[in-house]
């Protein structure tokens, strides 16, 4: 008795599924049969206004060198079909219904400065959401990739500003005039943080664009998203051993003998991150600040490099031209040029009874007492006057 029972309520529930199924099949039916794929619109010469909103999934990545940004997004486009309306009370109380979008007319709006070879591919529209008021709700999925103007001139630390420009590529704004449906809280409700760049803001504004092509604008909804990059990678990895390495270069003994060997080695090192950062960066007349941070780390390790090459040289002269090169030194650094002591000749006697060498410095020997000399000392000791007898007769001499 119980198993009857329950046969009986299956068959006539499955009754009701059927009569149900049944009700949305003939709604389908009376909806498409005479359907055309035209503007759908009850007055002729009117536009039909399409509401437009970008929901942002996430940043997927921000192509430098071929200057496109790649995202993740659903586009909501609402318009009412005049054509697709019907009275819930002769189907059942059916007010929603979904029909496949190749079925209907669907607007042509799409992502004006695309910059994907396989833009359809990067697509997918499923089925399209009717009432019976003949409000049309389309639910598009994409992965869009857009073109964007990469500045560098502040990379790493650089803040780019990618639009997104959507309009019609067929019907001008006679047509189809586009309007914003912006909430930023529901856009990025289910927005998904990017490791590489921080999402800065994300804004939104409508405007007529004029195109070559049609005498009349086109009703356009651009997206601008500002996106700022995690500088943190590129410090660690690329800025912070540059730092290091010019330290130990620069702070290293010239006397260990390896100082030049060692400022070359960091010379070449300089020239191979640059060029590691080169395969990132687009070409461009913008010079990055990471460049410019190398370009003045090559120019202090040339001068290290120069000036220990001098400093060496200058070590290893014994004979007169140290004088001339010290001269030479100090006229171009702009210091009082120094004054030698010619110790191969004999002091004389000046005009004041002192005696004195050519250059009219005082000899350092004539004095007791110890005097600033940089190039033997003088020793605190009595002048004793000794004479000594040789073969073609006596001469004087002073000792100390």
């Amino acid at each position: 008795m119980r198993h009857g029972l329950y046969f009986l309520f299956f068959l006539l529930w499955d009754g009701r599924l059927l009569e149900g199924s049944n009700v949305e099949r003939q709604l389908m039916e009376d909806l498409l049969t005479n359907y055309i794929k035209v503007l759908p619109v009850e007055t002729p010469n009117t536009s039909l206004v399409v509401s437009f909103r970008l929901i942002l999934f996430r940043i997927i990545e921000l192509d430098e060198r071929n200057q496109a940004l790649v995202t993740n997004v659903e586009v909501v486009q609402r318009w009412n079909d005049a054509h697709l309306k019907w009275n819930a009370s002769d189907y059942g109380g059916i007010k929603q219904t979904m029909i496949p979008y190749d079925s209907i007319w669907t607007p042509d709006i799409i992502l004006y400065n695309s910059a994907a070879m396989d833009y359809s591919n990067r697509v997918l529209t499923t089925n399209a959401i009717v009432s019976s008021t003949g409000d049309v709700t389309l639910l598009t999925a994409a992965i869009f990739r857009s073109v964007c103007d990469v500045d560098v001139s502040y990379f790493p630390f650089d803040i780019q500003n990618c639009t997104m420009r959507f309009m019609s590529w067929t019907q001008d704004e006679t047509r189809i005039q586009m309007k914003l449906d912006h909430n930023k809280t529901i856009e990025l409700k289910t927005y998904i943080e990017d490791e590489e760049f921080t999402l800065e803001s994300y804004d939104a504004k409508w405007l007529e664009v004029e195109d070559p092509c049609c005498p009349k604008p086109f009703s356009t909804v651009d997206y601008v998203i500002q996106i700022k990059r995690r500088a943190a990678f590129f410090v660690i990895n690329y800025v912070l051993p540059m730092i290091d390495i010019n330290v130990i270069g620069m702070t290293s003994p010239l006397s260990s003998g390896e100082k030049v060997t060692l400022g070359i080695s960091t010379m070449l090192t300089i020239i191979f991150f640059l060029m590691s950062i080169r395969d990132v960066l687009p070409p461009s007349e913008n010079f990055p600040l990471i460049g410019k941070f190398y370009f003045a780390s090559i120019c202090l390790v040339s001068m290290e490099v120069a000036l220990a090459i001098l400093t060496l040289f200058l070590h290893h002269l014994k004979d007169i031209r140290v004088q001339k090169m010290c001269r030479m030194l100090a006229k171009l650094s702009c210091m009082k040029e120094p004054r030698f002591r010619n110790v191969k000749g004999e002091p004389r006697e000046n005009k004041k009874g002192k005696m004195e060498f050519t250059d009219g410095l005082p000899p350092p020997f004539l004095y007791g007492d110890k005097i600033a000399s940089s190039r033997r000392p003088c020793w605190k000791s009595p002048v004793e006057r000794m004479k000594k007898e040789l073969m073609t007769g006596t001469i004087d001499t002073y000792t100390i």
